[in-house]
């Protein structure tokens, strides 16, 4: 499934992403995925779950989803499953963009990725980026 390995996975897609500050929650989803070697998924992961949290500071803003799925590894069919969750913050005077990380699980064809700190302690994770 993973035709590097899973050690050298690599996942790239289009992330969409809605903000409500009015309710403080987050949804959206992803899709149009291709992988490391140009091999692509069908399918879309939503976000559910979504929250932004704020301190005391109403400048500052935080969030936190799931981002829980599956995708279609389209030259054979194989399901690769995502379980995973995504931190991150809002910047600009207009929260303009969101950067963050994303720790948990891709899994398929026997293969499991672990995103997050591994059994040997080392720390690995996906970061991503979004504007509007």
């Amino acid at each position: 499934m993973f035709s590097n390995g899973p050690e050298d996975f690599a996942l790239l897609g289009d992330l969409q992403m809605t903000a409500s500050f009015s309710d403080d929650t987050i949804s959206g989803g992803a899709d149009n995925f291709s992988d490391s070697d140009g091999e692509t998924y069908s399918g879309r992961i939503p976000i559910t779950n979504g929250f932004i949290f704020r301190d005391d500071d109403p400048d500052l803003a935080t969030f936190e989803a799931f981002f829980d799925g599956e995708l279609v590894y389209d030259p054979t069919g194989d399901v690769l499953t995502v379980t995973t969750d995504m931190i991150g913050d809002f910047y600009g005077d207009q929260y303009e963009f969101v950067s963050g990380i994303v720790t948990g699980t891709v899994s398929g064809g026997g293969d499991v990725v672990t995103i997050g700190t591994t059994t040997d302690g080392s720390d690995t994770f996906s970061a991503f980026i979004a504007e509007r």
